[in-house]
C-alpha cells in the first residue's frame, strides 16, 4: 500500500478543470484522492493537515467543560451513541476508548458520559496541551507515546480525522500491530457512490476519499472483519458519514450490533 496515492498508480474517475484537480483511485489500495506531487515529510503533512484548515469547533479552544461539551454536541461531534454499542459488546477489561486525532477533547469531554477510561492522541502541540490543561485530559503526541503510557486495547476511534492522512494505510497498521485495540470505529465523508456531487469534496474539503475498497482491502490484508455503513447525524438530509467498525472476526459479532436511527444502510 503506498504512502500516498500516485497519479502513475491510479484510474482517473473524475476529470476537473481541464485535468487539473482531478479525482484518481489509487489502484493498489482503493483510495480516491487528487495527485499533489507531495508524498513524504514535513511538507506533506503541512499541506494535508493546515492547508486544508480546520472546522469550527477545532479552532473554538473551550475553557469550561460544560460549554465545551455543549459545544461539542450542538456540533454533532457527541458519537456516544455510535460508539457505545461497540463498547458494550467487548469484555469490560478492554472498556476504553482512545481517540486517534483528538484535537483539543471535545470528544473526549463527551466520551466520558459512557463511564469508562478515554484518552487521546494529538500531534498538535497547542490543541494538545490546551486539553491536557483546560481539563486535564490524557492526550498523546504520537501513537508509539501512547503505547509507551500503557495505553491500547478497547475502542479506536476517529471522526472526520483519516482523510487528511496522506499515510493512511500505514497510520492504521502502526494504530493495529502498536495499540492492539479490541475493536475500531471510524467516521469519514461518505464517497461511495463516487458521483459528481461527491466529487468537490475531494480536493477541496478533504485530500482523500476514504472509500468501502479501501477499507475491505485493508482488513483483508491484516485479517480482521469489516462492517461499513452509510451514517446520517442528526444534523444532516443525508447520509453523507460512512462509518467503519473493524474488529478481529467474531469477537465482536460486528453485524449484530444495533447502531441505532442514524445509521440507514449497508456499504
Amino acid at each position: 500500500m503506498p504512502e500516498l496515492p500516485r497519479r502513475r498508480g491510479g484510474e482517473r474517475v473524475i476529470k476537473k478543470h481541464g485535468g487539473l484537480g482531478s479525482i484518481y483511485r489509487c489502484a493498489g489500495c482503493g483510495l480516491l484522492f487528487r495527485p499533489t506531487g507531495l508524498q513524504t515529510g514535513p511538507i506533506a503533512r503541512w499541506y494535508y493537515s493546515v492547508i486544508y484548515g480546520d472546522g469550527e469547533i477545532t479552532r473554538s479552544l473551550a475553557e469550561d467543560r460544560d460549554v465545551a461539551v455543549a459545544h461539542a454536541r450542538a456540533g454533532g461531534k457527541d458519537r456516544g451513541a455510535l460508539v457505545e454499542p461497540l463498547l458494550d459488546a467487548l469484555p469490560s477489561a478492554a472498556q476504553s476508548i482512545g481517540v486517534l486525532g483528538a484535537s483539543w477533547g471535545y470528544e473526549l469531554l463527551a466520551f466520558e458520559d459512557l463511564g469508562v477510561p478515554v484518552w487521546g492522541i494529538e500531534p498538535g502541540d497547542r490543541r494538545r496541551a490546551h486539553g491536557q490543561r483546560a481539563f486535564g485530559l490524557e492526550l498523546y503526541p504520537t501513537i508509539e507515546a501512547a503505547r509507551r503510557a500503557g495505553r491500547g486495547g478497547g475502542v479506536l476511534f476517529s471522526s472526520h480525522v483519516l482523510e487528511h492522512i496522506p499515510t493512511l494505510g500505514a497510520t492504521l497498521t502502526e494504530a493495529l500491530t502498536t495499540l492492539k485495540p479490541a475493536a475500531q470505529l471510524h467516521i469519514t465523508p461518505r464517497v461511495d457512490p463516487l458521483t459528481p456531487a461527491v466529487g468537490p469534496v475531494i480536493g477541496r474539503e478533504h485530500p482523500l476519499g476514504v472509500t468501502a475498497e479501501f477499507w475491505r482491502r485493508w482488513a483483508a490484508s491484516h485479517g480482521l472483519a469489516v462492517r461499513l455503513a452509510a451514517h446520517q447525524p442528526p444534523s444532516e438530509p443525508i447520509p453523507c458519514e460512512m462509518v467503519a467498525l473493524v474488529a478481529p472476526p467474531g469477537a465482536p459479532d460486528l453485524e449484530a450490533l444495533d447502531l441505532g436511527d442514524g445509521v440507514v444502510e449497508a456499504l
